[in-house]
């Protein structure tokens, strides 16, 4: 939430006449900012751990591991997801 709000501060006031002619749009579409990143970082880690707890409890529930074998694969897909489309959003924003 503060990542967000700096921001917000930082397209909207700070660096709005930064990137011409877009504007604060030019901003948002950045993805080489650092709070694009650190935003993105957050929101992934914050789903893998919230999704590691339901898993576990569910675990914990059932005593079994074949209750969470379709549930762990799918979460390291989700892990493997997120790593490979922020590398493809870095190589992107190099090549511009």
């Amino acid at each position: 939430m503060i990542i967000d709000i700096i921001r917000t501060y930082e397209g909207l006031v700070e660096y709005r006449n930064t990137f011409q002619p877009d504007g604060p749009l030019g901003f948002f579409s950045d993805v080489s900012q650092w709070s694009f990143v650190y935003k993105n970082l957050v929101y992934t880690l914050q789903t893998l751990v919230g999704d590691g707890v339901v898993i576990y409890r569910c675990y914990v529930l059932w005593q079994s591991w074949l209750i969470i074998v379709l549930p762990i694969i799918l979460w390291a897909s989700l892990g493997g997801r997120h790593i490979l489309h922020a590398r493809t959003r870095d190589a992107q924003a190099t090549t511009k």
